[in-house]
């Protein structure tokens, strides 16, 4: 009797920060950690995802796009 997936979802109401965290409650540790910000006054992305196993960041998504000059800019590390 144990929880193999454990799913935690986070929103923040200043922010609008999601965060989704999935745990794996065998090994104690966390797989993937996802962190979701969208910017109000910007509307900038950006999207982390975590590999806890290994301790790095395996995607990180940043997408920038500007009211006034409707430009994008997209960032993958």
């Amino acid at each position: 009797m144990n929880i193999i997936k454990q799913e935690l979802k986070v929103k923040s109401r200043k922010t609008k920060a999601k965060c989704v965290l999935i745990l794996d409650t065998n090994r104690m540790n966390i797989i993937k950690q996802e962190l979701k910000v969208k910017s109000r006054k910007t509307k900038a992305k950006c999207i982390l995802i975590l590999d806890t196993n290994r301790m790095n960041i395996i995607k990180q998504k940043l997408k920038v796009k500007s009211r006034k000059t409707k430009s994008e800019m997209h960032l993958d590390t």
